[in-house]
């Protein structure tokens, strides 16, 4: 039996690896072409080698390991789609209405007619059927809750990211009642890159965001260990610049933590290690990180949401009872 020839393996074997500016100047082109628009057109270079069409997962670098499905025989067309969305507003009795745009929506790509037939050869083409029929289906026992982001890939070509909306066969041959001949068609159409796709609940800066980022970001946030670690001195130094800090920025804390600042009814502590000045309430509860000494310079930390501790404290009349020690600084009124 003569082997399948498809159009893209005629092409191949076709003579030339491309037009040259010989042929266009001898007349080589068809007259009803337009001269302007051809001469922006790239040129394309024919491969001496059909490349195979296949399936790649979107998330995996390309590797014949990463391939999901493998067309047997190349497709014969791509039927390409696309669409705008606009809506109207009905005027009584006008014949033509008002149309305001919403939205262009992706690419579809339509496969059809695939012809997988190895009947005469004895060979059995359900594995082929199987596999597409797989990637329109989640898989839950391995935590995929979707069917996977796919590339469809052809020599230079690519279509991606998609997943496939619809899948149809003809079966025509069997051994045994199991199918070796059949002609499959499936739907793909593009969407979003997950990793670029904009989330409305979360602030723009931190769009798109990887795993390593918020690694770093959160590391960000542990403040780093100094060189050598504070001295006793150096920790009181520390807790008299934070007091100060506080004094002078009084105005523009939250009211509930602005009288806790006016009665001195609060604890300092610096860490030795880091350096981090926290602020503890009379109950030697922790309210937020005022900043940072290094032994030298103050750094004030980030605007701390402040524990709501404080409000329910003023509530209910609480008076501070605070008790000092070694690690722990309360500012005293007045210092001199």
């Amino acid at each position: 039996m003569e082997p399948i020839r498809t159009a893209s393996s005629v092409v191949g074997q076709e003579a030339g690896n491309r037009i040259s500016d010989a042929q266009v100047n001898s007349g080589s082109i068809p007259s009803w072409f337009s001269q302007t628009a051809y001469s922006e057109l790239p040129d394309g270079t024919r491969s001496p080698e059909t490349p195979e069409a296949f399936l790649l997962d979107y998330n995996q670098a390309e590797t014949a390991t990463a391939r999901l499905w493998t067309f047997l025989t190349n497709p014969q067309v791509l039927s390409f789609s696309t669409a705008a969305e606009y809506g109207s507003n009905k005027t009584f009795a006008a014949a033509i209405h008002d149309h305001h745009y919403f939205t262009s929506g992706g690419r579809t790509l339509q496969i059809q007619g695939i012809l997988l037939d190895t009947w005469q050869q004895g060979k059995l083409v359900e594995p082929l059927i199987d596999g597409i029929y797989e990637l329109t289906k989640a898989d839950l026992a391995n935590k995929r809750y979707a069917p996977p982001l796919l590339s469809f890939v052809w020599g230079d070509r690519r279509f991606a990211p998609c997943v496939i909306t619809e899948v149809s066969w003809d079966e025509s041959g069997w051994h045994s009642g199991r199918a070796a001949r059949a002609v499959l068609n499936f739907t793909l159409i593009e969407v979003r890159d997950p990793k670029k796709r904009a989330d409305p609940l979360v602030p723009a800066e931190k769009q798109g965001r990887t795993s390593e980022d918020k690694e770093k970001e959160a590391s960000a946030k542990t403040p780093p260990k100094l060189p050598k670690e504070l001295t006793e001195r150096q920790r009181k130094e520390g807790s008299n610049a934070a007091k100060e800090y506080l004094r002078q920025n009084q105005k523009s804390l939250p009211p509930a933590l602005k009288g806790v600042v006016d009665s001195n009814s609060y604890f300092l502590s610096t860490d030795e290690a880091t350096g981090a000045i926290t602020m503890l309430d009379s109950n030697k509860r922790e309210i937020g990180v005022v900043g940072r000494w290094d032994g030298r310079e103050f750094t004030q930390g980030e605007k701390n949401q402040w524990a709501t501790i404080l409000q329910t404290e003023q509530k209910a009349g609480n008076g501070p009872s605070p008790t000092t020690s070694d690690q722990e600084t309360r500012p005293s009124s007045p210092q001199t």
